[in-house]
């Protein structure tokens, strides 16, 4: 059988061509042969991509089943129970996690995600974004400590 002249590149030249590809289309080419499942999943491929919004559950799902981290996740709270679930199993590395918590009930989602998170190593940055919208958000539980919100704009 004939190797395609893509396949023909050495790794470090090939990893530079995939890193073109968006994650979808990375997660794709894992499945045409063993040498791409394993450039495709290569932690160099993967530091550069940011999930930034929680929209595509079934890319992000295996991202997060597959990848060995993230560059950037960003999600919001009405997808914070899921993301929960998801984090929960996975052994994927973020760098930088950014949490939208608007009610009290997300909170423990919220801790959840980073306990996991910050547990596997790596986490550089977490941003927290606390919408208050009426009443308050008690989020003491979700750093350990004592955290006061301002009301949102």
């Amino acid at each position: 059988m004939e190797q395609s002249l893509l396949l023909a590149l050495p790794d470090d030249a090939l990893l530079a061509v995939l890193a073109f590809l968006p994650p979808r289309q990375l997660l794709s080419c894992r499945v045409l042969c063993r040498r791409l499942r394993d450039l495709c999943l290569h932690p160099d491929l993967w530091r550069r991509v940011r999930v930034l919004r929680w929209k595509d559950h079934d890319l992000w799902r295996s991202a997060f089943r597959l990848a060995p981290c993230l560059r950037e996740l960003d999600i919001s709270g009405n997808h914070l129970r899921g993301a929960a679930s998801e984090v929960s199993r996975t052994s994927c590395v973020v760098a930088k996690l950014t949490l939208s918590v608007a009610t009290t009930h997300e909170v423990t989602f919220a801790t959840a995600i980073v306990e996991k998170v910050s547990a596997l190593g790596g986490l550089e940055q977490l941003v927290l974004d606390i919408v208050r919208r009426e009443g308050a958000v008690d989020v003491n539980g979700l750093l350990g400590g004592s955290v006061q919100g301002r009301p949102s704009p």
